[in-house]
Parts: C-alpha cells; sequence; structure tokens
C-alpha cells in the first residue's frame, strides 16, 4: 500500500506492453469488461511532457458497478476499477486502487466488495 492510496501493488517481470496486455487478458478472464485504454504518456506527450510509460486499465464488473448504483447514484465517482501499468526505475509495475474501501463506506455491499478486492489482487498477481 501506498502512502496516499489504498493500492496493491508488484513489479513485473514482463515488459511494458506485455504488462499491459497481461492485465487486459486477465481482467477479461474474470468476467470484467474493459471500458477504456489510457496510454497516458502519449496524452502527455502530444502536449509536450516527457513521462515515463503509464497505461492506464478501466474495467468494470457488471454485477457490482449495478449494486453501487443502485445504493447511490453518486458512488458512480469511483467507479470504474482501474489498473495502472507504468515504469519506475527502470521496473514495470503493475497497480490496482483495492475496492475493499467501498465495504467500510456501504456495510451493505462489503462482502462484494471484499470479493472485488481479492479478485483485482489476483488480476495483478496473475498479470505480472
Amino acid at each position: 500500500m501506498s502512502l496516499l492510496f489504498d493500492d496493491y501493488t508488484t513489479i513485473s517481470a514482463k515488459p511494458f506492453g506485455e504488462a499491459v496486455k497481461a492485465v487486459k487478458t486477465k481482467a477479461q478472464s474474470y468476467g470484467f469488461t474493459i471500458l477504456a485504454v489510457h496510454d497516458l504518456q502519449a496524452i502527455f506527450g502530444a502536449k509536450g511532457f516527457g513521462n515515463e510509460p503509464v497505461t492506464l486499465v478501466e474495467i468494470c464488473n457488471e454485477p457490482f458497478g449495478s449494486q453501487m448504483l443502485k445504493f447511490d447514484p453518486q458512488m458512480s465517482l469511483m467507479m470504474p476499477c482501474k489498473i495502472a501499468v507504468y515504469v519506475k526505475g527502470g521496473q514495470t509495475h503493475i497497480s490496482a486502487l483495492r475496492p475493499r474501501m467501498i465495504g467500510e463506506l456501504m456495510p451493505e455491499l462489503a462482502a462484494m466488495a471484499a470479493e472485488g478486492d481479492k479478485v483485482m489482487c489476483q488480476i495483478v498477481d496473475e498479470a505480472r
């Protein structure tokens, strides 16, 4: 866990591009839909900013997302789930925000949030 976020992060032995592909493949194998893939290095680079490679993969588990929205549509601000693949210090990292905190905010969804948390960590581990 970092100092700023409740995250699950690991270092990958894969090159950056292969790690991005692995994240997408593993997320889909767990029933997640890939909503968007953002190449932040390219986006910022187009505006003249130089950054190391960073790709953000936005994924959705529709049953969990639907329950969040039924509880309170404002929960959409916490959606979708995100997994970042980035290079730091010459190493490829894979990092996911952990959904377990949703259970703290909405006890009614605690069991589902805990299961989502477990799966997000598995995706990160298996993609590395």
